[in-house]
């Protein structure tokens, strides 16, 4: 037999059970009854939509709207006039300034010949010249001065006869230009009118075309007298010296001067000088030994006194001149008039060097016994011969062919004359 208490709990527990299993059915109910309205017995679940902003490029966003293409908005190209559908591209046209060589820059325009203004070279600096104008070099030959004797080389010529001989043998190596200085017998200078006309004669009777060149420079010597055989045997050409200087010979080695004097060539006496060329009919070779004697020409020719054809010699090296260097003479060829003709001439063993400057910048040079006695081996000529040879062979090396009297005296407008 069970207590009663033992029955007065089970009671208890077992409606405690009842209740508690009461509320959970009442709860599924309500659970039941609270479900979405798709997922009741006979309905359909409508698809989940997510809230997001409207596509630029759709114009409804609902089922069944068809996207539209999307297009970039663009900056419209010059080379379209509207960016529509339908319209074909316009052909790009570049702007170009007219060619001078065409009259119209057309389709169909045909191209004009262009013209060569030979006259324009005339305002060409010397070395710009065209290719075919460089080609031909003309070498002149010095063949004795007045300051050295046999005692500094023993090859100086002095009579009219060793002139002859000597001019013969340079006109044979490739000169077509001779520049010469009177001599005595025994060496000494000479401006006696006779003698010069014996040194043509020598000259004239082994080269019958070459261009004869006298000296007209002295120190101590008046005008008159060193002009006065030009007068007598109208020469093809004449050294023209262009301004004053000190002139000298000075030995470093000796710590003193051989030679020095004033070389007097006032505008007065340079007037008178070439005015006398002219009446000759003499081509002025114009000597100038720094760069103010190359306008001192200016003067002389505003006044109509220096003709077309007159030549400018650089000549460098002289004490009491301007320095014989390569930057001396590119500045030197910049103050030549443009379309004149030049030449170097530079004393002692820098001769040479000078050659080879003016050969490329479109010039000529002088060598020969007055200048220079040295060959550029070292060894001291034995001729102006071989001086003229190894002036050749340089401005051939540098692709300089040399000219020939003929091609000189049409460059320099020389003709040749009669026996004076």
């Amino acid at each position: 037999m069970r207590s009663s208490e033992e029955v007065k709990w089970r009671i208890l527990r077992a409606s405690v059970f009842k209740k508690r299993s009461d509320e959970g059915a009442t709860n599924k109910k309500k659970l039941r009854a609270s479900v979405s309205p798709c997922s009741s017995k006979g309905t359909t679940r409508e698809p989940r939509t997510r809230k997001t902003s409207v596509s630029p490029c759709l114009s409804v966003h609902q089922k069944g709207a068809k996207r539209e293409p999307r297009t970039r908005k663009t900056s419209v190209p010059p080379c379209l006039r509207v960016h529509q559908k339908g319209l074909t591209k316009e052909p790009r046209t570049r702007k170009k300034t007219v060619s001078p060589c065409l009259r119209v820059h057309q389709k169909g325009a045909t191209r004009e010949p262009r013209k060569r203004n030979h006259e324009s070279n005339k305002h060409q600096h010397p070395y710009k010249l065209k290719k075919q104008e460089m080609k031909k070099l003309i070498l002149s030959a010095a063949l004795t001065g007045a300051a050295t004797n046999r005692s500094h080389c023993p090859h100086i010529p002095y009579t009219p006869v060793e002139l002859g001989e000597e001019a013969k043998r340079a006109v044979d190596a490739g000169a077509s230009i001779v520049h010469i200085h009177a001599r005595e017998d025994n060496g000494m200078p000479s401006w006696r009118p006779e003698v010069f006309a014996q040194i043509h004669e020598e000259v004239r009777k082994r080269c019958p075309d070459v261009i004869i060149n006298y000296s007209t420079g002295a120190i101590g010597i008046s005008k008159e007298d060193r002009m006065r055989h030009v007068t007598a045997l109208k020469p093809d050409m004449a050294a023209f010296n262009m301004g004053s200087m000190n002139y000298a010979i000075y030995s470093k080695k000796a710590k003193q001067f051989y030679w020095n004097g004033v070389f007097e060539n006032s505008f007065d006496t340079m007037q008178y000088c070439v005015e006398i060329m002219n009446e000759a009919g003499t081509t002025p070779e114009m000597e100038c030994f720094d760069t103010g004697h190359i306008r001192n020409a200016e003067p002389l020719r505003d006044m109509g006194l220096i003709p077309d054809n007159a030549c400018y010699s650089l000549v460098m090296g002289v004490m009491g001149g301007i320095p014989a260097t390569t930057e001396n003479l590119i500045h030197q060829i910049k103050q030549v008039p443009a379309g004149a003709f030049w030449q170097v001439i530079a004393i002692s063993r820098k001769q040479w060097q000078m050659a080879a400057v003016a050969c490329t910048m479109g010039g000529n040079f002088r060598v020969g016994l007055e200048d220079n006695f040295y060959l550029p081996n070292g060894e001291m000529a034995k001729s102006n011969g071989e001086c003229v040879e190894w002036g050749a062979k340089l401005a051939q090396m540098m692709g300089r062919p040399i000219a020939s009297i003929e091609e000189t005296r049409a460059l320099l407008r020389i003709p040749l004359r009669e026996k004076v």
